[in-house]
């Protein structure tokens, strides 16, 4: 009968007869959410949360019913004015479906979804992981695990669980890439390699992480002092991205650093620090690759911006810094920042000489 009045559009006489209907069975999830529906239409929303969380509370409601409600929120966490409310809404809610759904992997990884949309990353971590002990078929809940993992800098929980969420979807790219960057921060790069060009086999279409892999497999032949392969890569990197900020950094630096196509290294540092403002790392490395086209004063400014926007003290900047300073004429304050650098923890094999002959030395 309530069904009916509210297709009538007649709310107050549906709300009339769900109350009655809620008096004969309190415990009916449905009546729950019909009413839930009402008392937000009528912009009522604590009224409505209370039904949702009286309706959710019921476990023979249907667990899939239940969380379509919670999806329904996920649009909302983009929006200012209702953000924190839908997230509290959210989190509260798929917390009573893991507790009424304890056996079900869904309700965990919809929870882990959830946390970490409320940055509570640990607890979306331990989430996830009960649900692949319930269910470890589902790709999508392994990846939001890795990921987090990632982010922790957990690489030995990325290569753990990488590697197994592998064995059981082999082709899955950008899997094969969260595993092979892990290895390349453990310095093993030819298994790094191995896993970066599966995912440069297995994806054509996904142009930001075809951009990514072949970045990371650049830093990887360039650890491995393989310049040509890693120029190649880097090339490769920003034909599928040519905004890849770290890749045009990276790349204009060691070209540097090894006194070749300068020009064309400007332009990529430039770039990088046009896409990404006042980031120190990128300042520096355009910055020397000003010094190393003797444009010192240019240099000079892009390295003071370095060490204005540098959260840390940089042993590396100011080492630059002093070499800035030196072919400006300025020895004195040139020696004074290469020993700031040392007592920062610089450790170029030329330094000392620097400091005790008091001139650049290349």
């Amino acid at each position: 009968m309530a069904e009916i009045y509210t297709s009538n559009k007649d709310a107050d006489k549906a709300f009339k007869t769900l109350e009655k209907a809620k008096a004969v069975d309190p415990n009916n999830a449905l009546v729950h959410l019909a009413l839930a529906d009402i008392y937000r239409d009528r912009k009522n929303i604590d009224a409505s949360f209370k039904e949702l969380q009286a309706a959710f509370a019921n476990p023979d409601l249907n667990i899939d019913q239940k969380i379509r409600i919670v999806m329904g929120y996920f649009p909302k966490f983009s929006e200012a004015g209702v953000r924190t409310a839908a997230l509290f809404s959210a989190l509260e809610l798929s917390k009573l479906i893991v507790e009424k759904h304890p056996d079900e992997a869904k309700a965990y990884a919809l929870y882990g979804d959830v946390l970490v949309q409320n940055e509570k990353y640990n607890e979306a971590k331990t989430s996830y992981q009960r649900s692949i002990e319930l269910n470890g078929q589902i790709y999508q809940t392994r990846e939001a695990l890795v990921r987090i993992e990632l982010s922790n800098n957990d690489m030995d929980g990325v290569i753990r669980d990488g590697e197994t969420a592998l064995s059981f979807f082999p082709n899955q790219g950008w899997m094969n890439y969260f595993v092979g960057i892990a290895w390349a921060q453990k310095k093993d790069y030819k298994k790094a390699l191995s896993y970066l060009k599966n995912t440069t086999s297995l994806e054509f279409q996904d142009k930001e992480l075809l951009s990514l892999s072949y970045s990371q497999i650049g830093d990887c032949y360039h650890a491995m002092q393989d310049n040509k392969n890693s120029d190649d890569s880097y090339d490769k990197s920003l034909s599928y991205n040519a905004d890849n900020k770290f890749t045009l950094n990276n790349y204009a630096y060691y070209l540097s650093v090894r006194g070749e196509q300068l020009d064309k290294a400007a332009q990529m540092a430039k770039h990088a620090n046009e896409l990404d403002a006042n980031n120190a790392s990128f300042e520096d490395t355009y910055a020397w690759i000003l010094f190393k086209q003797k444009n010192y004063k240019e240099a000079k400014v892009w390295m003071e911006k370095a060490l204005t926007d540098g959260k840390n003290k940089s042993a590396v900047q100011t080492e630059h810094y002093g070499d800035i300073l030196f072919y400006l004429g300025d020895a004195d304050a040139a020696v004074q920042n290469w020993k700031k650098a040392k007592e920062y923890g610089a450790t170029s094999p030329v330094l000392d000489r620097k400091i005790n002959e008091k001139k650049y030395i290349e």
